[in-house]
């Protein structure tokens, strides 16, 4: 059985995930735009594998 925290990817995976710098992504975050994420208690930010997939089928959607 696949754990779940396996899907939880860093800004910075995601990024090359995307081909971007993980400046881009941040800069996102704060203006709403860009792929879905999760922001944790500690402020830590992951993004799910499956959001990733979504965004890039969506043609980069919301940018």
């Amino acid at each position: 059985m696949e754990k779940k925290t396996e899907n939880l990817l860093t800004t910075k995976a995601a990024a090359r995930q995307l081909c971007l710098s993980p400046q881009t992504l941040e800069k996102w975050r704060t203006q709403n735009r860009g792929p879905r994420f999760v922001k944790f208690e500690n402020k830590a930010v992951r993004y799910l594998k499956s959001d990733l997939d979504a965004f890039v089928a969506e043609g980069f959607g919301n940018v």
